[in-house]
């Protein structure tokens, strides 16, 4: 039967006006316009006049980047000068978080240094050049007037700035960052990159390249004096040493004596999540093939590494089972877990660009949206930066940003290093915000544990300062991780390390979803993690 809709007679009638929310009153500006044009303007022409020095082939389609950067009051989002860029002919390629103390602020407290964004600005180098004239032209209170009068500096990125390091113990292999034009100018940059170091002589791995966002990452190698010159290329965010894999031999050699033990006989409690451990491998003989549902090797032609098979059998055993103690009995699994073996003899002859190599493994794993749950216990062995992304932290990042995986990746067992210089911090890529950063605890006890003396210290790299997101038991040399040892029956080994703490801590993940369903998203599975942790 057809349902007849009514309109209300007479509805007019019971209408009224409402009133509008009340506007905002415009924010207090810091510098007047006039105050802006005297301080910018100069900034603008010796900007200009730099970016002109620089070799035509350095700037494609004589596209060029300079560095404006926010007055600490307005870097919240709605005041991101887009006026301002579109009037001037300009776009941003990218930003950074970045320390300045500014001439003047909003704040009624003396000035001091302060956090701002940094951000990075491309045009062509005859809209830098006109763009002394077009600041003089504006009109107080329109919106360009508005956001250039909130820039705090504006200056040329200068090819020193570049260069993180130019020392290198790895033959002179360089991992470079460029920033990329949107569309179609992804392209010319590239491909001016390429010719451009061609016309130097710099070779440019370009089979090992990672796009994540609007930066292109490259492995180069050249000499340091060849570098100076490289990096005047305009587009050129950083350049940085290419760092080795962090090193798959245990922390310690500790008693090979290994303890008999007795594995469960009940199937996993769920067999719905889909598990992998991205690792070393699993040797040819040991006694967990009833749970491991699938093991790949992502390159067929190479060799195992053998410390890489003994670290990945026991990463997978600290998933499978947690610690395994020599007295009680072995805890159950929650699920099956497939292993991919993505790193592989060649870093044992530590070539540099087995870092590339691997993350395009991970890569690949991660674009094949096969896997629910990931733990990746390796790395770059290099502590983050404040203001400069690494590529594995970038690409891996760029891909978990669906929201769809629920990875956790090892902080690292650098924690005994010298905290002033920076070498504690957390190690790439654990500074991903969209992966769980798991740091390791020296004991299982839930009132007095404390961080493992050699787990890496945050804070991490905005905008994921509170890093690691959680830590886990991960041995100590008072009460050592104990995990399954090569060979066909079933031993244990003591460990320890944030290797292990990380796949035991996607254990407590897994075993929520086992228990409570499909319903519940990585992100939900995170928020009771990080509810139910201690502190």
């Amino acid at each position: 039967m057809n349902k007849n809709n009514f309109l209300i007679g007479r509805g007019e009638l019971l209408t009224y006006d409402v009133k509008g929310p009340r506007r905002p009153p415009m924010p207090k500006e810091v510098y007047t316009l006039r105050e802006a044009q005297e301080r910018l303007i100069p900034q603008i022409e010796i900007t200009s006049k730099s970016l002109d020095s620089l070799p035509n082939m350095a700037c494609p389609n004589d596209f060029a980047i300079a560095k404006f950067t926010l007055n600490p009051s307005f870097i919240a989002r709605s005041y991101y000068p887009v006026s301002f860029l579109r009037e001037a002919g300009l776009s941003s390629v990218g930003s950074r978080t970045v320390r300045i103390k500014p001439e003047k602020w909003k704040k009624k407290a003396q000035v001091t240094e302060s956090s701002t964004t940094e951000i990075f600005v491309a045009g062509k180098r005859n809209a830098f050049r006109a763009l002394p004239d077009l600041a003089e032209s504006f009109l107080s209170g329109t919106d360009e007037a508005i956001d250039f009068a909130r820039f705090e500096e504006i200056t040329p990125y200068l090819s020193q700035e570049r260069i993180i390091s130019s020392k290198t113990e790895n033959g002179g292999f360089y991992e470079v960052g460029i920033h990329l034009l949107p569309d179609n100018g992804r392209d010319v940059v590239q491909q001016s990159f390429l010719k451009y170091a061609d016309s130097l002589n710099v070779e440019v791995y370009t089979k090992l390249t990672f796009v994540a966002g609007g930066l292109w990452f490259t492995p180069v190698k050249c000499s340091e004096e060849q570098l100076g010159k490289l990096s005047e290329f305009s587009f050129i965010r950083v350049i940085r040493p290419v760092p080795q894999l962090r090193g798959m031999r245990p922390m310690q050699r500790v008693s090979s004596i290994n303890i008999p033990c007795v594995l469960p006989i009940a199937e996993p409690i769920s067999s719905e999540p889909k598990v992998a451990i991205l690792d070393g491998g699993l040797p040819a003989v040991h006694p967990l093939n009833k749970w491991i549902k699938s093991y790949r090797v992502l390159d067929d032609n190479a060799e195992d590494d053998e410390g890489g098979l003994a670290h990945g059998l026991a990463v997978t055993s600290a998933f499978l089972f947690g610690p395994i103690s020599p007295k009680n009995a072995v805890q159950r699994p929650y699920s099956y877990v497939d292993n991919l073996r993505i790193l592989d003899k060649n870093v044992e002859d530590e070539d540099p660009l087995e870092l590339y190599r691997t993350l395009g493994f991970i890569e690949e794993v991660l674009l094949s949206r096969q896997y629910q749950f990931l733990n990746l216990s390796l790395g770059p062995d290099l502590p983050i930066e404040d203001t400069e992304v690494h590529a594995w932290t970038a690409v891996i990042d760029d891909l978990l940003s669906d929201g769809e995986t629920f990875m956790t990746v090892a902080a690292g067992n650098n924690g005994g290093r010298d905290r002033e210089s920076g070498n504690a911090r957390i190690q790439v890529p654990s500074d991903c915000v969209n992966a769980v950063a798991i740091g390791a605890a020296n004991s299982q006890d839930e009132k007095n544990w404390q961080r493992a003396e050699y787990s890496a210290f945050g804070p991490g790299r905005s905008p994921g300062i509170i890093k690691p997101d959680l830590t886990a038991f991960g041995g100590d040399i008072d009460g050592y991780f104990h995990v399954i040892a090569e060979g066909s029956s079933p031993v244990i080994t003591p460990q320890m390390g944030t290797s292990f703490s990380a796949p035991y801590a996607l254990r407590s993940a897994v075993g929520i979803r086992s228990i409570m369903g499909q319903e519940l998203s990585p992100l939900a599975i995170k928020a009771l993690l990080v509810h139910a942790a201690n502190t």
